[in-house]
């Protein structure tokens, strides 16, 4: 599957690099394989049924441990994640490979199809996939963006300052401690 800026702006939103948003494509490979491959409890299943993958980006199999992200667009991402899992009553475990064993994937990645016989393929289009959250999702949170960005921006021009919170005086208690237990 090739992302385009018609369907997935938000790839090509960081200065049009979409290397600044590699752990949102790497998170965005374990979605589609939840998805295309269409994982489901099985119905003799009670309870959560619990898939595992591996990932070379260890901050994704963080982030997918809590299920949250400050960073966007991983954070609107890591939602449609979470509500297919929900909606599949799955639960996902991710977990770290050193990049040097993922030579596969990359290879995918650079779209040398070599190692995957043809009748293996499946061929997926980004917008026509059952997204639960992921398309008003990311709306709403890159209109978030936005002002912060636009709020950093305009900080960017004036001098740092302290807040007051910081400015309060050490007690001699306080000084005592320091030199007791440095950390």
């Amino acid at each position: 599957m090739e992302l385009y800026a018609e369907s997935t702006s938000w790839v090509f939103s960081k200065s049009g690099d979409p290397q600044r948003v590699i752990a949102t494509l790497e998170l965005l490979g374990s979605l589609l394989c939840l998805v295309a491959f269409d994982f489901r409890a099985s119905e003799q299943c009670r309870g959560i049924q619990t898939i595992s993958g591996t990932t070379d980006n260890q901050g994704n199999s963080f982030a997918l441990q809590k299920f949250m992200s400050t960073k966007w667009p991983l954070a609107p991402l890591l939602c449609e994640l979470s509500e297919q899992l929900r909606s599949r009553s799955l639960e996902l475990h991710l977990e770290w490979q050193r990049r040097d064993r993922n030579k596969e994937a990359d290879a995918i990645t650079n779209q040398d199809f070599s190692a995957i016989r043809p009748e293996n393929r499946i061929e997926i289009d980004f917008v026509s996939l059952p997204w639960i959250v992921l398309n008003q999702a990311m709306v709403w949170s890159k209109e978030v963006y936005d002002i912060a960005q636009t709020a950093k921006l305009k900080r960017s021009g004036q001098p740092f300052v302290q807040p007051a919170v910081w400015k309060r005086k050490k007690t001699a208690a306080a000084e005592r401690l320091k030199a007791t237990d440095p950390w």
